[in-house]
């Protein structure tokens, strides 16, 4: 997962101690590194270049962090971080719209940029004191008291399952929504526009065989082992069942909650495409 973290003018030692608290989104690799009066901190799991991929990176007045896949990098660069490096130098905050991931990014230059990928699946959580991190916790550790409780995102959460962003459920300490850039207000880079398109069953059928088998390939770009959770449902079974033969596959199931517990179908599936299968 890897974990980002930043702060403005904050003593070092609780930076660490607050990096620390990330250290299972990964424990391949940790780095502070001190610009212009700010601490920044990475977590790194690694997945893609190994080696190649020290962060933060901090080249010509620019420092960057980030946390994600990017799936286009080699179209740019030889690392991850480079590509996002030498794609602000040339494009500033629109470079944004050349990446093909999951991501949240830290960028400073002569202020501090927030960047969020345009599904949200990477957490980037911020205060407007200088703040970000890639979970609530290591942001509480820095401040000096602990902030308010947000009714309105408490309210959120009791009817969705989940704060609404920019809510999170600390007053004070906010959630950068998907699609996002905030450089002292947020500004989107991105909206999905819903296209009608005439086509038949068929193609349609086709279409989405394509673009899944394009989706899942991109994914399998790894230097590490990859695996699949598998629920038995069709979304996860489609995917599954299109990565190559022998496959992990892994499913959680709870003893004495029969209907939350999808083992069942996940083990017939996981039978059918003759995947290396896991139970929890």
């Amino acid at each position: 997962m890897c974990a980002i973290l930043g702060a403005y003018n904050v003593d070092k030692i609780k930076f660490k101690e607050a990096l620390n608290l990330m250290r299972h989104r990964g424990d391949d690799d940790s780095n502070i590194v001190e610009f212009n009066n700010y601490l920044f901190g990475f977590q790194h799991l690694a997945i893609e270049n190994l080696h190649n991929n020290t962060q933060p990176l901090c080249r010509d007045g620019v420092l960057v962090v980030f946390n994600g896949e990017i799936y286009n990098y080699k179209e740019f660069a030889d690392s991850e971080i480079e590509a996002i490096f030498y794609l602000y130098k040339k494009y500033g905050v629109t470079f944004v719209n050349k990446l093909d991931g999951m991501f949240a990014i830290a960028i400073y230059d002569k202020k501090l940029y927030l960047f969020r990928d345009i599904f949200g699946k990477k957490p980037l959580y911020f205060t407007k004191e200088g703040i970000f991190s890639s979970e609530i916790k290591a942001i509480l550790k820095l401040l000096n008291t602990t902030p308010n409780i947000n009714l309105k995102a408490l309210a959120e959460c009791l009817n969705l399952n989940s704060s609404i962003a920019l809510n999170t459920i600390y007053e004070g300490i906010y959630k950068l929504p998907a699609g996002c850039y905030y450089d002292g207000e947020i500004k989107r880079y991105y909206d999905f526009k819903r296209e009608v398109i005439d086509i038949s069953l068929d193609e349609a059928i086709d279409e989405v065989d394509r673009l899944l088998k394009k989706s899942i390939s991109k994914r399998m770009q790894s230097k590490v082992e990859i695996g699949s959770l598998l629920s038995g449902g069709i979304d996860s079974s489609l995917i599954a069942s299109l990565m190559p033969q022998g496959i992990k596959t892994f499913s959680i199931g709870y003893d004495g909650y029969e209907n939350y517990d999808e083992r069942k179908w996940a083990r017939v599936v996981a039978n059918n495409i003759s995947s290396n299968h896991t139970e929890v």
